[in-house]
């Protein structure tokens, strides 16, 4: 969570169709720009055909009780199971 803290956190995972493959990583556009512009990367994998909805809400971790600055949310359609190991 560089530079402001806001983060990406999943609230909604349509599981099984959708697996999250290793903990999201922080890519900054300039890494000799501390508190500059990075962009959040999700790694998903899938094994299972099927559908559900993905939902990521963009915020601070501690702040507890105040709602997300943005919210994200896309339809997730598994047509073709590809197995990631």
């Amino acid at each position: 969570i560089p530079g402001t803290g806001y983060g990406w956190q999943m609230i909604k995972n349509p599981t099984p169709y959708l697996s999250l493959i290793e903990p999201p990583i922080f890519e900054q556009a300039d890494q000799n720009k501390l508190g500059g512009p990075a962009t959040e990367v999700f790694r998903f994998g899938t094994s299972v055909v099927g559908s559900g909805e993905l939902e990521l809400d963009y915020r601070r971790p501690w702040e507890k009780n105040v709602p997300p600055d943005q919210v994200f949310r896309v339809k997730i359609i598994v047509r073709e199971a590809l197995h990631t190991e």
